[in-house]
């Protein structure tokens, strides 16, 4: 099982409310871009998803949390297995109408936050692969997935897609929790390494990669081998492989110092790709 930080889940500070928000009004920005495409067989920015293809991967996403937060054992999607998985759950889902998956996303999201009503952010859910993850780690992933694939869809179609930095910091906060369930166990295996990952508005953190594992903990001083700053959207971005790091250096969003500095643009590396 992969690890996380001792001491519970308070350093994060999830917040769900804010959390809940930022999911509902993603939503409604990606099924608005949903409706306006005129050619859903248009390939998606950075993918090999047709638009419409990507817009049934959010469905099938959005469907698979909504029943893991009603307890569903079963994964639908392998972690070690991301593109497989994901190809056979796109094409399990035949339909390709963008207003259809519109309404679909929208009615599995509203599933997914109805079911979790009142329930605590650090409380444990089931996630792919028969892992867990805390309630807050699963919203931020959903927010991320929203965010990222939106962006893909309006860069194929040339559209204006913002991504606030309060959002981004959901899903940063998120990223401590479900980024130790998708690190590529060959590269923590092969590279051990520390880093330090300063972000505004969120905890600073450890990201301490070791023996095929990822550990993410509050950030206590300890020693590392490199140090990182960025903002949330370039992190987000970032470590979801939609920005290189060498191009957020350049830019001027992204720092890092320490032993090893350089280590900074392998980053990304150690995180399996959907």
């Amino acid at each position: 099982m992969p690890r996380h930080g001792a001491g519970g889940w308070d350093w994060v500070q999830f917040d769900l409310e804010g959390l809940r928000t930022a999911i509902r009004n993603a939503t409604a920005r990606v099924t608005e871009r949903f409706r306006d495409t005129t050619d859903p067989s248009q390939g998606a920015h950075q993918l090999d998803w047709t638009i419409s293809e990507t817009a049934a991967h959010l469905v099938v996403v959005a469907r698979a949390n909504a029943g893991y937060a009603k307890g569903r054992a079963a994964p639908v999607l392998e972690l070690d297995r991301l593109a497989e998985t994901n190809r056979v759950c796109i094409d399990e889902l035949p339909e390709r109408d963008l207003h259809v998956l519109a309404d679909a996303l929208e009615e599995s999201v509203e599933d997914l936050l109805a079911t979790t009503a009142g329930r605590e952010p650090a409380g444990m859910v089931p996630w792919h692969s028969r892992t867990e993850l805390p309630l807050g780690g699963m919203f931020g992933i959903v927010l991320a997935e929203l965010l990222v694939h939106g962006d893909d869809i309006a860069q194929a179609q040339k559209a204006r897609w913002r991504i606030e930095a309060a959002d981004a910091a959901h899903v940063v906060r998120g990223a401590f929790a479900f980024g130790p369930l998708v690190v590529d166990r060959d590269v923590a295996a092969a590279r051990p390494i520390s880093y330090r990952v300063r972000c505004s508005g969120v905890p600073t953190s450890i990201y301490r990669f070791a023996n095929g594992a990822l550990t993410v903990a509050a950030d206590t001083g300890e020693s590392v081998d490199c140090q990182m700053r960025l903002d949330p959207v370039t992190f987000m971005l970032v470590g979801f492989g939609r920005r290189s790091p060498i191009v957020a250096a350049l830019q001027g969003r992204a720092l890092s110092w320490g032993r090893r500095p350089l280590a900074a643009f392998r980053f990304p590396s150690y995180f399996a790709r959907s």
